[in-house]
């Protein structure tokens, strides 16, 4: 089987380029060094072992009645194969989640999404599709190479509504639509624009965009080609429309990007110094090379910020920014002649090399990022500079989006790190409050919470009157359980107790009569 491994991961780049920075660990100031952490969080990176229904599920604490709705879960939940294996956290089989709360009761169901990826794979046991580190798989005894699927579609990031269609999404221009009551799969979703020539020569966020009061949805394709470019893509999420508002000209090489920004006027994407070699991609689109295997890292290159007026699609203006690299933004919006951005930064792409699963499972130090505050000037030549707004290090941010999302807003929720005890996943849920620099913290030993999704309290005029629903892994009982708390000082007020252990996700959406997050 072709696979690059965290040893293996710099052959397959240019060495002059400082490749190193996909694998090495403690490079980001503030962060664990090179102290290793205990291996009890290591469960949360093997296969769930079967799928769940649980229709009441045990609850520790009392539910707020008032909490009506569901909360959809994605990410990675089949690692091993059978004659094959994935070897990077990102590249695991999709499972979906939902926990469903009614009159202070809760259900709980978890399926496969039975992507053309999966469904190749459960034949055989074979990797069929391109993966970040891996291509499909090759029998050495029999001199035979699995069948390669060119769309594998492994829709395992998160999910967006279109009209009523619910659609779980990856770094893809397709996604997958669902039946978000089942979790049974149902079609293959296309979300380009157009139809290029070769649908594998555009890459998308696997994060979208959404303007709440205009009913807009926004995403940016990075079309491949003689001339690159990033596509500014539309979508009227009430009829379904899409169209191209912009093609931006790439300046330099294409980024790996995974989200982006939106403010109530302007669109923002960051050019990385992680970027693509064009001169690979035809060999990664043929299935010759795994994605990871395209990628270079430019050390001394500053970061390309790009703002894109969303009335009429034009530039705005190009700026530059210090080197470093994000996954993950917060919020953006407009503060007189300037955009406030808040994003989780790494000073290098470290973070893409911790989550081979040799090193999450061997305990390697995990690396966490930094929650900056960039200011973006709208006019003049200035260079973008930051701040940054929490003492405490996190991954996978939230905040109260469906009010605040485009606009000004106080409160960051995320899961993080302690750095007094360092471990192999995050092992506290962070609240960081960027007006006062303080941060609040939930933390239990030997627990491992993943992205905490905030639900408001129906009525709240407070942007963090509600709750905060976030899945955690307990090593002690090798069970995970849905924790909830007061978003206002994360004080516990309840837990729904799983019966096995859960697989770490990535991201999830709430939907109810209420509130929806899409």
């Amino acid at each position: 089987m072709s696979q690059l491994t965290a040893s293996q991961l710099a052959d397959h780049f240019d060495p002059q380029a400082n490749l190193d920075h996909l694998v090495r660990q403690g490079l980001y100031r503030g962060g664990l060094g090179n102290r290793v952490g205990t291996l009890r969080g290591a469960l949360g990176w093997e296969n769930l072992p079967h799928e769940v229904d649980m229709d009441d599920v045990p609850v520790r604490g009392k539910l707020p009645q008032w909490l009506s709705g569901s909360l959809l879960r994605n990410g990675a939940g089949k690692f091993d194969l059978g004659a094959d294996h994935v070897e990077h956290w990102y590249d695991g089989l999709s499972l979906l989640q939902r926990f469903t709360f009614s009159a202070g009761k809760v259900s709980y169901r978890c399926r496969f999404l039975h992507s053309p990826a999966y469904l190749a794979s459960q034949g055989d046991g074979r990797l069929h599709h391109r993966s970040l580190f891996a291509n499909p798989g090759h029998d050495i005894l029999n001199g035979e190479q699995a069948e390669f699927i060119a769309e594998g579609v492994n829709a395992n990031i998160t999910f967006t509504r279109i009209k009523e269609a619910v659609i779980a999404l990856c770094d893809h221009p397709m996604g997958v639509e669902i039946d978000p009551v089942t979790l049974e799969t149902r079609d293959l979703y296309d979300l380009k624009a157009s139809q290029p020539s070769d649908p594998g020569k555009v890459a998308a966020p696997g994060h979208l965009q959404r303007d709440y009061k205009r009913g807009l949805e926004y995403s940016v394709h990075t079309c491949f080609g003689p001339s690159p470019t990033y596509d500014i893509i539309v979508t009227d999420v009430a009829t379904g429309t899409r169209s191209v508002l912009n093609s931006i000209p790439v300046q330099g090489r294409p980024s790996i990007r995974h989200a982006f920004a939106l403010t109530e006027n302007y669109l923002v994407l960051l050019q990385y110094p992680l970027g693509t070699d064009p001169a690979k991609v035809e060999a990664m689109i043929a299935g010759d090379l795994p994605r990871a295997a395209t990628w270079s890292w430019a050390e001394e290159t500053p970061v390309k910020i790009y703002v894109v007026s969303r009335n009429d699609g034009s530039l705005v203006r190009v700026m530059e920014t210090d080197a470093m690299y994000s996954m993950h933004n917060v919020n953006a919006y407009e503060h007189g002649d300037a955009i406030v951005m808040d994003l989780v930064a790494y000073d290098g792409a470290e973070h893409w090399g911790d989550y081979v699963l040799a090193r999450r499972r061997s305990g390697a130090p995990l690396s966490t990022g930094q929650l900056r505050r960039y200011t973006l000037p709208l006019k003049g030549t200035g260079k973008a500079g930051y701040e940054v707004v929490s003492s405490q290090t996190m991954e996978l941010p939230a905040f109260n989006v469906g009010r605040h999302n485009t606009l000004s807003y106080r409160y960051v929720y995320a899961a993080g790190q302690r750095q007094d005890l360092p471990e192999v996943a995050y092992n506290q849920v962070v609240k960081a409050d960027t007006a006062s620099n303080v941060s609040t913290v939930w933390f239990e030993d030997g627990c491992f919470p993943g992205e905490p999704v905030y639900v408001p309290r129906p009525g709240a005029t407070a942007e963090d009157d509600g709750v905060l629903l976030c899945l955690v892994l307990d090593s002690r009982s090798r069970t995970s359980f849905l924790l909830v708390l007061d978003a206002r000082d994360l004080t516990e007020i309840a837990r729904a107790q799983l019966d096995t252990f859960i697989p770490y996700g990535f991201h999830g959406q709430f939907m109810g009569e209420h509130y929806a997050s899409i």
